[in-house]
């Protein structure tokens, strides 16, 4: 195909490549569309209900969130949410373009685009089990079994189940499920749960460890419920964690009450015993949905942090707007050192209850639940984290970029054949530059396991080769590892002696490393820590970096892209502040930027100097047969060397370097907040103490002599006194030779070295011709001197 000059403007499209952003093929985008998530189905408790307790009983209209003030921040009247307004689920609905589900107990509601199950007052556990605990539910028994049900009539009544029990039909392979149109696109959350379940046993006066040992059950339950939506159809699930309930005034009234001392409270004035159940709730939720995504790989099971996103509400409270004095106590209640009362709840009728003037400005709204403004912010935060992964699940996509260098790489042989110019600004595999750190002897290399991770790894053995060290272990992970794998490889890595670690993997686990060592100890005094460029990328992308962040990142030397400040950058960052104030540009930013600049100004002048423009089909690129990747589609660029040549003409520049002459204006704060550099080696964990033979003799104990508690004497004092001044640590056993009733034969002992029953030897031993032959000797630390051995005469003697 060819057309003219004049034409070319506005019909020619060029393949630009802008590694480590979305890549998206027009037929994706195209097929958006088609798996647009279009169905919501939630599961829950009061923390989702959107009506249904008002509704289950005759009663319900009596109930305190029937009445005034619930509703009145946005409704204007109360509707069965327990809050002030909308609910995170009503905020997760707006960010898909869905209007707010209704509850299923509503009588002739409209469910097409979704159905809320949750009930306040829900368990995860059923009655029965619940009453083998010593336990009952005190407002409702529609548990997670009771809403699955309803889940399961629901399909019923959309002809989508005929039996009642499966969606499988004559399936030998688990995976090959019958799926519906409706679940195909629709979004299944399963939770908060679990909460009332420790909250009732807390009232009912259950210890800390009956409740503790409650939540395997609890995570029993939710695991099984997620699993059987999955086999109903469900292909997207979210499962959120729970709340750090000793933060709310529930919880805190309850410990006033029981009088409990100031060291139940952690530095947030939250009770530390209730969020470690809470904590201990999480763990073993995201151990269960590991599981179940690798028994339902066709799934994508998701994890909601609503622990981190709640507390970061109480650590930021200022930052957000909220009264930090007040930020652990309702906003409706009756008065008491966090407003709340068991017996005189907010919204109940007859009861003094009292409403702050700005809920707006509080995190707690009735003691239990917590304020709209509050639930705006956890939902911004999971809708930031949560929906790019479903994005990238529903367009079957992956993301280009540092992340994954080793998809430039299959780039790079697609453009070769079709003649286009690739331009990337961030594929980083695997050009390190040359360590100038000579006390680097042993280096632990701590690496994703996939090509960028590998290449990267090549070039740092190379660079390390030319200063004459070398990487001692190489700690390689899968892409996207669990924390459980992080953490088994970092207890081997523990174990070394070599304390110098350089970590290249990908910015989305990175900090998932530095995490785990931080619990494992390993960001103490005397390690060296060193990251490549990734984590720089996500400190700069950070408007004010997260003081967890920085917690486990103190010490770390992180390497960064040097971007020279300039009128033209100062510009751009200014205009760039004013379009996305909340976002910050780190250095592949900019790179991106300069590379869109740089093909806008070559294709300017390629269209002004080419005066067609031309494709041809590729013969040697064919589709095989059902293949869905339309690879006969492609088309070689023709005048594609002529771009190229343009491109690299704009680009000529020399490189941004550092000199040695560069030096750092401050000290540097090692991990540990130490000040001291670091050794770069301990003695390895898993290591043997030196063995050391001493002789068990019965002459000259001044030099080396046994007492009842230790081996001591000069040559022992000079020994560890030596040992001391080594800048690590060695560790060191004494072992007597002899049986102490006759001075042991030294060359005897001496031996015992080669024969590998000693590592050495410390004593008064002669250094003569044979010993020497087969181990070395220190210097002598005894004073050396001229002896002679005369006849003496006595004064009175006649001889």
């Amino acid at each position: 195909m060819a057309i003219t000059k004049r034409y070319s403007m506005t019909i020619v499209s060029v393949l630009v490549i802008l590694v480590s952003l979305y890549f998206i093929p027009c037929d994706a985008l195209r097929q958006h569309h088609k798996h647009k998530i279009n169905t919501i189905y939630q599961f829950g408790d009061s923390i989702s209900d959107t009506g249904n307790l008002i509704h289950e009983k005759p009663t319900g209209a009596d109930l305190p969130i029937a009445h005034y003030p619930y509703g009145e921040t946005f409704f204007r009247k109360p509707t069965g949410r327990s809050c002030d307004g909308r609910l995170i689920i009503d905020y997760l609905a707006i960010a898909l373009g869905l209007p707010l589900l209704n509850p299923y107990l509503v009588k002739n509601a409209s469910f097409k685009r979704g159905v809320n199950f949750a009930v306040s007052g829900a368990t995860a556990l059923n009655a029965s089990v619940l009453s083998d605990n010593g336990l009952f539910e005190f407002y409702t028994n529609s548990s997670l079994d009771v809403q699955l049900e309803w889940f399961k009539s629901h399909l019923q009544s959309l002809g989508r189940i005929n039996d009642g029990s499966s969606f499988f039909q004559n399936i030998r392979d688990h995976n090959k499920l019958i799926t519906s149109k409706r679940l195909d696109k629709a979004l299944f959350i399963v939770g908060e749960i679990g909460g009332n379940d420790y909250g009732f046993a807390s009232i009912l006066g259950k210890t800390l460890k009956e409740m503790t040992e409650l939540v395997p059950q609890v995570i029993l339950k939710a695991k099984e419920i997620v699993g059987k939506l999955i086999e109903h159809g469900a292909t997207r699930v979210i499962v959120p964690g729970n709340f750090p309930n000793g933060c709310t005034p529930t919880a805190l009234t309850q410990s006033v009450n029981n009088g409990d001392d100031k060291s139940a409270y952690d530095e947030y004035g939250c009770l530390i015993a209730a969020n470690k159940i809470a904590d201990y709730h999480n763990v073993l939720l995201q151990q269960a949905l590991a599981e179940l995504r690798t028994t339902y790989p066709h799934a994508v099971i998701l994890y909601a942090d609503y622990y981190t996103s709640f507390f970061n509400l109480i650590k930021n409270a200022d930052h957000l707007g909220f009264e930090k004095v007040n930020v652990l106590k309702a906003c409706c209640g009756t008065g008491g050192a966090y407003n709340f009362d068991f017996l005189q709840f907010c919204g109940t009728e007859g009861i003094p209850f009292k409403v702050c003037s700005n809920p707006n400005v509080r995190v707690s709204w009735d003691g239990i639940h917590l304020t709209q403004k509050a639930y705006s912010l956890i939902a911004k935060s999971l809708i930031r984290d949560l929906f790019p992964k479903l994005i990238k699940w529903i367009l079957g996509l992956d993301i280009i970029g540092p992340q994954s260098s080793g998809v430039a790489h299959v780039i790079s042989e697609v453009v070769d054949e079709l003649h286009v110019p690739l331009l990337s600004f961030a594929a980083t595999d695997p050009s390190l530059s040359a360590l100038q750190f000579p006390y680097f002897l042993r280096v632990i290399s701590i690496f994703v396991d996939d090509d960028y991770g590998r290449s990267g790894i090549i070039a740092l053995g190379d660079a390390l080769a030319k200063k004459r060290s070398k990487i001692y272990f190489k700690a390689a992970f899968i892409p996207s590892a669990p924390s459980s794998a992080i953490r088994d490889l970092l207890v081997q890595v523990n174990l070394m002696e070599s304390r110098v670690y350089v970590v290249h993997v990908n910015p989305d686990f990175g900090l998932t490393v530095f995490s785990v060592a931080k619990e494992l100890g390993m960001l103490n005094n005397g390690s060296v820590w060193v990251a490549t460029d990734w984590l720089m990328v996500v400190l700069d992308s950070l408007k004010m970096s997260d003081p967890d962040t920085r917690n486990i990142t103190q010490g770390v030397i992180a390497l960064r892209h040097h971007t020279p400040d300039s009128d033209l950058k100062n510009n751009f960052l200014s205009r760039w502040s004013k379009l996305k104030a909340s976002s910050s540009l780190n250095s592949y930013g900019l790179y991106a930027y300069d590379s869109v600049w740089l093909v806008v100004r070559a294709l300017e002048k390629f269209l002004y100097e080419e005066e067609t423009i031309s494709f041809t089909n590729d013969r040697t690129v064919q589709d095989t047969n059902g293949s869905a990747l339309h690879l006969s589609a492609l088309r070689v660029f023709e005048q594609g060397q002529s771009f190229l040549q343009i491109l690299k003409i704009l680009y000529q520049k020399p490189p941004n370097k550092s000199t040695s002459s560069q030096q750092l204006s401050s000290s540097v704060i090692w991990p540990g907040n130490a000040a001291v550099k670091p050794h770069g080696w301990a003695f390895p964990n898993n290591g043997s103490p030196l063995r050391i033979g001493v002789p068990n003799r019965v002459t000259y104990k001044e030099f080396v002599a046994n007492s009842s508690t230790r081996v001591k004497g000069f040559c022992i004092d000079v020994f560890e006194a030596a040992v001391k001044l080594l800048q690590y640590e060695v560790n060191q056993i004494y072992l007597l030779y002899g049986d102490g009733s006759k001075t042991p034969n030294f060359s005897d002992l001496v031996e015992m070295v080669p024969e590998n029953k000693y590592d050495a030897v410390v004593g008064d031993i002669t250094i003569v011709t044979n010993r020497t032959k087969i181990v070395d000797f220190t210097q002598p630390f005894i004073g050396l001197g001229l002896v002679v051995v005369s006849h003496v005469k006595g004064i009175n003697s006649s001889a």
